[in-house]
């Protein structure tokens, strides 16, 4: 732990929600390569009294480090795709069509770090902002379209540019989205 980090996270977090709010705001700062901890803060103190808005687990860590289930880093991870297509050669007016839902089209078609399947194509991974069609990396990301992103990270319009298709503008042909 970095001390002055720490004590820099904790303003943040707390100049923006308070332990009084609703929400907690959780913030872990990590030294990218090594995964060494600099800093954990959060909007609520520990401890076991609820009238005072205590938690009594840790809202940073996971539940195999004392936390609990987790939080969602919801668009955020947005950005990792799109540096990953952008290092893949994709230029930000290049694109795909999008449809209202994604639904991978099998287990195999993402990974985690391990190399394990994690595709699910059960679920139906939908749009909360931004409206389907064609999207370049400009617009999809203007708009944090899910099933833009979704498409991205299945490495459709990387697959397509490959190919020789080109996924970059309407005119020079579309990856499209799994049953759309």
């Amino acid at each position: 732990m970095d001390p002055a980090m720490q004590a820099a996270a904790d303003r943040i977090v707390r100049t923006y929600v308070r332990a009084s709010d609703a929400p907690v705001a959780a913030e872990a700062l990590v030294h990218p390569g090594t995964g060494a901890i600099k800093a954990m803060a959060a909007s609520r103190p520990y401890g076991p009294r609820k009238a005072r808005n205590e938690i009594s687990y840790n809202v940073v860590a996971d539940a195999a480090h004392g936390g609990g289930a987790g939080f969602q880093a919801g668009s955020t991870f947005k950005t990792f795709t799109l540096i990953s297509a952008l290092e893949q050669g994709m230029k930000l007016d290049d694109g795909l069509t999008a449809g209202a839902g994604y639904r991978a089209p099998g287990y195999a078609t993402f990974k985690n770090c391990k190399g394990e399947n994690i595709g699910d194509p059960t679920h139906t991974v939908t749009n909360d902002e931004g409206s389907p069609r064609w999207k370049t990396l400009r617009t999809g990301t203007w708009g944090s379209v899910n099933t833009f992103f979704m498409e991205l990270a299945a490495g459709r319009a990387l697959r397509d540019r490959h190919d020789g298709q080109g996924a970059g503008h309407p005119s020079r042909g579309r990856a499209t989205a799994p049953g759309v």
